[in-house]
């Protein structure tokens, strides 16, 4: 195993400690949000689908990213199944920006209800973040796409 796919591998699975915790303070996270907002009908469950929906897709995105360096790793190159990965990749990064900006509306709520206008800049970063990885994903996939071994 090179070096560099080692490190890699071991960045992948340290990025994917923020999201566990996530996972783990989002059940206090979505019931603090539902008792300062008892005005929104099904504003707990719509809190609960954000947050785990996008939990859920950022770690199927690392999954993927792990299946392209282990394909890597092993092949050597690129081919079919990192293609495939990428666009995975890009699905789930369009999908969560998406969700993020249809948000907007929620986080202006709780800036103005918390008088903390950074939830609204928190929330415009994730967007940003997710359209990035999307448009990186895509360009990575189209500039690797004249370079891919075909697979017998």
């Amino acid at each position: 195993m090179k070096i560099q796919i080692l490190f890699l591998k071991l960045v992948c699975g340290l990025a994917s400690l923020p999201l566990i915790f996530i996972g783990l303070i989002g059940p206090r996270l979505t019931h603090k949000i539902a008792q300062n907002f008892p005005q929104i009908p099904g504003g707990l469950w719509l809190v609960v689908l954000l947050v785990y929906g996008s939990l859920i897709l950022a770690l199927w995105g690392l999954y993927q990213l792990q299946r392209i360096l282990r394909e890597v790793d092993l092949v050597g190159h690129f081919g079919q199944k990192t293609q495939q990965a990428l666009r995975q990749i890009q699905k789930v990064a369009s999908i969560n920006g998406a969700a993020y900006l249809l948000s907007l509306p929620l986080f202006y709520l709780i800036a103005v209800r918390q008088a903390t206008p950074g939830v609204m800049l928190i929330d415009l970063g994730l967007v940003v973040i997710s359209l990035a990885i999307a448009i990186t994903a895509n360009l990575f996939r189209n500039l690797m796409h004249p370079a891919i071994i075909v697979e017998k």
